[in-house]
Parts: C-alpha cells; sequence; structure tokens
C-alpha cells in the first residue's frame, strides 16, 4: 500500500473513521482539493456515510473495517479484469466453434451423399461393364469405356465440382435465382449473428451517461441536485449518496449545504470553459439504453445460413434414419446422433436467445422508464424550488475568452510585461 494512502488510513482511523476534509487536510498537510478526493474515493469503495452537521459541514463517516474494505476492493478489481478477460476470451472461441461446426458439419454432410452417390456410379458401372462382356462380340469395341461413356453421368463433371478453374471465376454463380458473390467473406460472420446475436447493444452506454452527466454540471454552472443527476446514471432506484459519491469522485465535487438545509453538488473544475460552443449541446430528458435485438444482419442475407442450417438438420435426420447408409458409415456412424443434436441446436438455440432477448429488453424497458419519471420529477413544485435555490447558489460559469488572457505563451514573456 502507497505511503500516501496508509497515512490517510490512519488518520482516519484516529479519527474514529469519522473525518471531514479540513481535518484530513491538517492532520496529513495534502491539499484541501485532494483530500476532499481521496475522501470521496474511499467512500464510494467503502461504502461509507455522509452526515450533514448542523452547521452545514459534510462529515465522512466510514465503516471500521475500512482497511479490509480497501484490500477486497483491490481483490475484487482484479478478479473482475482476470474473469473478463477470461471470458471474453472463451466467448470468441466459442463463437468461432459453433460457427465452424456448422461449415464442418454441412461439407461431412455433402461429402457422404457424394461418397454414396459414387459408390452407387461405381457399382452401376461394373454392372454395366458385366452385361457389355456378355454382348461384347455383338457391338464391338464402340462402348467398351463403361462408366466414362454413361449418357446419364458424366465423372468430368463431378469433378468440376472441385476444380476451381480461371474461367469459372469471371461469372458469379445463382443458387434459387439469386446471385451469390463468391468474394463475400461475411458468411461465418453472419452464422455467429444468427447463433449468438451481435452482442450487448449499451456497451458504451456507461460513457454515454458521464457524458450526459458532465453536460449537466456544464450547463448549469458547476452546480447540480441528485434529482437532476438520477434521469442520467447507469443504476436506478440509488441512495442519494450512493448515486452522488461516484459523480463526485469522477468530477471532483464537493457537497454542500444551502441556507435552507438543501444538499447541493458543486464541482469547482467544470466551471470554468474557454469555448461558449462547448456549451451549447442539448441533453435528452433522460439516458435511455438500446432493446437487445435477434440480429443486426438483414435477413437478406441470413438466407444462405438458413438453407445450410436447415439442409444441415435434415440432411443429418434422413442418414440417422437409413441403416443402409448408416453400417456404410460404420465405425463412424456413432458419431451421426451427435451431428444430429448439433444440426437441432443450431436451429433451436436462437429461438431460445429470443426470448431471453424479450427477458432482458423487459428490464431494460423498466430501467428507461424509471429514469423517464425521475426526469418527470423535475417539473414538481418541491423539486423546482430545490433547483431555484441551486441556481441561486451556483456561481456564474467562468468563461476566459482568448483575448482577455493575462499570459500566453505565445509571446515573450518581456513583451508582454509591457503591453
Amino acid at each position: 500500500m502507497p505511503l500516501v494512502e496508509q497515512q490517510i488510513l490512519n488518520t482516519i482511523s484516529a479519527c474514529d473513521n469519522r473525518i471531514t476534509a479540513a481535518d484530513l487536510s491538517a492532520r496529513t498537510g495534502i491539499d484541501l482539493h485532494v483530500a476532499t478526493k481521496q475522501l470521496n474515493w474511499l467512500a464510494s469503495i467503502s461504502q461509507a456515510a455522509l452526515e450533514v452537521s448542523a452547521s452545514g459541514f459534510i462529515v465522512y463517516a466510514f465503516p471500521a473495517n475500512l482497511a479490509a474494505s480497501l484490500e477486497g476492493a483491490g481483490f475484487k478489481k482484479r478478479f473482475e479484469e482476470i474473469f473478463k478477460f477470461t471470458a471474453n476470451m472463451l466467448n470468441y472461441l466459442l463463437r468461432c466453434s459453433f460457427g465452424l461446426l456448422l461449415v464442418i458439419s454441412f461439407a461431412t454432410l455433402i461429402l457422404i451423399f457424394l461418397f454414396v452417390l459414387i459408390a452407387i456410379v461405381i457399382a452401376a458401372g461394373a454392372a454395366g461393364g458385366h452385361h457389355g462382356g456378355h454382348h461384347g462380340g455383338h457391338h464391338g469395341g464402340h462402348h467398351h469405356h463403361g462408366l466414362f461413356d454413361m449418357d446419364f453421368f458424366d465423372v468430368e463433371s463431378l469433378l468440376l465440382f472441385f476444380i476451381w478453374q480461371q474461367d469459372m471465376r469471371e461469372q458469379d454463380p445463382e443458387y434459387l435465382g439469386q446471385t451469390i458473390e463468391l468474394g463475400d467473406q461475411g458468411f461465418l460472420a453472419n452464422c455467429y449473428s444468427f447463433l449468438f446475436g451481435d452482442g450487448d447493444p449499451n456497451l458504451g452506454f456507461a460513457e454515454r451517461s458521464w457524458k450526459y452527466i458532465a453536460e449537466l454540471i456544464r450547463i448549469n454552472a458547476g452546480v447540480v441536485t441528485s434529482e437532476q443527476v438520477a434521469p442520467y446514471a447507469v443504476a436506478v432506484g440509488l441512495s442519494e449518496s450512493k448515486l452522488m459519491i461516484p459523480v463526485m469522485v469522477r468530477f471532483a465535487g464537493i457537497p454542500e449545504v444551502t441556507e435552507k438545509g438543501n444538499i447541493v453538488y458543486r464541482f469547482p473544475g467544470m466551471q470554468v470553459s474557454a469555448n461558449r460552443k462547448l456549451l451549447m449541446e442539448a441533453l435528452p430528458k433522460f439516458a435511455e439504453e438500446n432493446p437487445w435485438k435477434f440480429t443486426r444482419v438483414p435477413f437478406s442475407r441470413l438466407t444462405m445460413v438458413l438453407i445450410f442450417a436447415v439442409i444441415n438438420l435434415v440432411g443429418w435426420l434422413a442418414l440417422s434414419h437409413n441403416p443402409a447408409i448408416l453400417r456404410f458409415l460404420q465405425p463412424y456412424d456413432v458419431l451421426v446422433p451427435y451431428l444430429v443434436c448439433y444440426a437441432g441446436f443450431f436451429l433451436i438455440f436462437p429461438v431460445f436467445r429470443e426470448f431471453g432477448n424479450d427477458v432482458r429488453n423487459g428490464v431494460i424497458d423498466y430501467r428507461n422508464k424509471t429514469r423517464e419519471r425521475e426526469g418527470a420529477k423535475l417539473a414538481s413544485v418541491e423539486v423546482q424550488e430545490k433547483l431555484q435555490e441551486a441556481r441561486d447558489w451556483a456561481q456564474r460559469l467562468l468563461y476566459l475568452p482568448e483575448n482577455q488572457a493575462v499570459y500566453t505563451t505565445q509571446q515573450d514573456i518581456i513583451e508582454q510585461e509591457f503591453k
């Protein structure tokens, strides 16, 4: 543990875990602003309580096990980082494995049918050759080519299925009347999207929420109330202390008590601007989360995925009910039931995933409506009076135009002194 942090913990312990920023600054000699920031940070990770004294000062009441809370928070953070890295890697491997399994399963199915077809053709060719041996005197050698001269099947055409020729690349083949782009590399990605979706649609919601709160503070000249912040918070239903302590930690805020006993939060570092244009951005009424979608890929691009999946399932079901083909596949026939299960899973799992999306969207809708209700509370008479007091309490936003600068690094200091 760093020396400064240990000194702060010792000071808090010496004050019986009840301390103000002025106490910490006086006992340690650190800057008052730094002391406030450190106490806000400690309060956010230790669930400390904020007490307002009769004179209007803020007292931080820390739990008795503050040191243990810090150690636990550090261990928890390291564990969460390791868990997140491992989970992301496993999730990526899982997505890749299922997407590749579809291609492998489908390719295996096609190969089995081709081998069976080739076996039938070879058997038919052998029978035709045997029949030609009995009548060779009558027909001479005209049909002696056997398999390669059969009118109903051309082996050379079969070989073209495996051979990629230069002249074939000049034309895009058609399937079910639709042109297939041979250079399209999106099929596997579409398989992943069909099976697993496109991930959390609100990955950047926390950053967007903080941006709204920061802009809210700037618009209100650096002084806000908890009622104003609530519609933009990530979590909903929090108490005022749990809601505002992370905000004070992030933007170096200070809680203050007004003459009427209301608590407002002042952010001195957010009361300075160099450009009025930066303050003109309009805020939404509340921070809204996006609902989960089945996939962002258009259905037209999922057509080939569905065709592969359906053919894969129908093909393996047909093979599993054909004893002759199962005998042909021995000893690998034991894998057929597993491939049937996988083929069914590929089509059934997205259906259950969509049900899961409906549940998650219900929770998201609840949070969005809660934030919307918090925003609607701002119109009440009681809250409006508190907001008016906060506006009166706020200092005017300090604007620093370029022509009012006392000193600039763009000119020599001696030149500026004689101006």
